[in-house]
């Protein structure tokens, strides 16, 4: 993939991404929680993204649901997918 080089004054591309689920573990299970991304949550999040990128007139990409909802547990520590569902994500979002 070529680099592009950006100039001063230059148009820039924007676009809202939906956030991905993250690993359930001891700081989202613990009671009272302390992280909020638990799946209900980010879905919760993921609509009001969505919401405002439309009320905006910025497209939104929801990788979300199409590539990582799929192949959530794909990933070795559940977060970083550096295999083919990064590759499809990487693919899908650029």
């Amino acid at each position: 993939v070529a680099k592009q080089q950006h100039q001063l004054g230059a148009p820039a591309r924007l676009f809202v991404r939906s956030m991905n689920y993250n690993p359930l573990g001891d700081m989202k299970l613990f009671h009272p929680p302390t992280d909020w991304r638990t799946p209900p949550v980010v879905d919760a999040y993921n609509a009001a993204l969505q919401t405002i990128a439309i009320a905006l007139g910025i497209p939104y990409i929801d990788s979300s649901t199409t590539i990582i909802e799929p192949m959530w547990d794909s990933a070795p520590d559940w977060c970083h997918y550096r295999n083919a569902a990064g590759l499809a994500h990487a693919e899908y979002v650029g």
